[in-house]
């Protein structure tokens, strides 16, 4: 019996020779998968960080960008409106200097001068009309009186003053208003980029 008993001992020696050599390969077996799949796994994370990385880089600089945008955009919008202030104060100041002006006995001259200036370029014939404001009718009325044949009328457009010389047979128009010249030279200084706040 003691035969068998090695036998077996030794057939128990050999099972379990085999079986601690598979269990060692398929444990070798099992940490390479492990190594290779810990290598993806990292890779996979480096790749995954940097497109969050990047994402999130990308999300900050639009908000920032925006940021800029809605600032700049909101300051251009005060300096405009600050700048429409000052021109509407110095405008405002011309209209009353202009209105004074128009009661002055320059003005008078002034509207005579520029009649004569106006026949000069255009002769003026029977059926012209001369406009000009309500208070400078009479005034106008009078100094037409060396033209022949020419009309006077009142043109509540003409606040300021000055005349619009209409010929009829031409269908032109003349406008020496101050009202044009005002609206002329502030549309200029608005409009002047070298006049920048």
């Amino acid at each position: 019996m003691s035969d068998n008993t090695e036998k077996i001992g030794r057939f128990q020696e050999a099972i379990n020779s085999a079986a601690s050599a598979e269990i060692d390969r398929l444990v070798s077996e099992a940490a390479k998968e492990i190594e290779i799949s810990l290598k993806d796994t990292e890779a996979n994370l480096a790749e995954e960080y940097e497109r969050v990385v990047a994402e999130r880089t990308a999300q900050l600089q639009s908000e920032r960008d925006r940021a800029i945008s809605r600032k700049s955009f909101s300051v251009s919008k005060e300096t405009i409106a600050y700048r429409s202030k000052l021109v509407d104060e110095l405008f405002d100041e011309v209209y009353r200097e202009i209105t004074e002006y128009a009661l002055s006995d320059g003005y008078k001259a002034k509207l005579k001068a520029t009649l004569a200036e106006i026949n000069g370029q255009f002769a003026f014939y029977d059926g012209v009309t001369v406009f000009a404001k309500d208070k400078d009718v009479e005034t106008v009325a009078e100094l037409v009186k060396a033209y022949n044949g020419v009309n006077v009328k009142a043109d509540g457009n003409i606040r300021l003053g000055g005349i619009t010389v209409v010929y009829p047979k031409e269908n032109r128009c003349v406008d020496k208003t101050l009202d044009d010249a005002f609206r002329a030279s502030k549309e200029g200084f608005v409009n002047n980029a070298e006049l920048q706040l």
